[in-house]
């Protein structure tokens, strides 16, 4: 959800009764300030926050019950909007509030994106294909669109379980760098979103 001129208070009551519902589902407790720096390093090698001027945690806990690293976050993503002439230069921008999670996952899976497919790209596809298909999950092809610096290595890797995970949800922004998945729902910040964030981010953590 935008913001102009940084002015957060309208979505700090959604912010608060999702991350209390979170608390009676999961097993959670807030990051420490060594892990939000941690965190916040992860972060800055993620593609999908590149085109954004700046990036914050505004708050974050992790899902304790977990034997991988899982956190579920609220990040301050901010734009910068340029003049409308040129002697007008920067002027302040907007902040975008959003939900994100954040795992470690086991194996290494290089670098991965996945996220929903235009009716563009679909018909490009069909001449020119470029997306990573599984045999497992069919149906994961007419929702997203995966593609891979390894696309060998990541069909030979990614268990059957990550792609059922991914089938169960619609929306999802991934990307994957390593052993690190970022996952994305940007339908805005009511808990039904928060809550299906963290459901796939559980059992992506689980089958990764």
């Amino acid at each position: 959800m935008l913001h102009p001129y940084n002015s957060l208070e309208t979505d700090n009551q959604q912010i608060r009764e999702s991350l209390d519902a979170l608390g009676q589902q999961y097993q959670v407790r807030m990051v420490t300030e060594a892990e939000e720096a941690d965190i916040q390093e992860r972060l800055s090698r993620f593609e999908a926050f590149s085109a954004y001027q700046e990036v914050f945690i505004y708050g974050a806990v992790r899902l304790a019950s977990l034997s991988s690293t899982c956190y579920f976050m609220v990040v301050s993503l901010n734009h910068q909007q340029k003049g409308l002439t040129a002697y007008q230069g920067q002027i302040p921008g907007l902040t975008e509030l959003s939900y994100a999670g954040l795992a470690s996952l086991g194996q290494d899976y290089r670098t991965v994106t996945v996220r929903p497919e235009t009716s563009m790209e679909r018909l490009i596809e069909y001449v020119y294909p470029t997306k990573v298909r599984f045999e497992a999950a069919p149906a994961l092809h007419r929702q997203y669109r995966v593609m891979a610096s390894d696309p060998q290595h990541l069909k030979a890797h990614l268990p059957k379980a990550f792609l059922m995970a991914i089938q169960q949800y619609e929306g999802l922004s991934l990307e994957l760098q390593g052993h690190d998945l970022l996952a994305r729902l940007p339908e805005g910040l009511a808990r039904p979103v928060a809550d299906a964030l963290a459901g796939f981010l559980v059992r992506a953590a689980k089958a990764g």
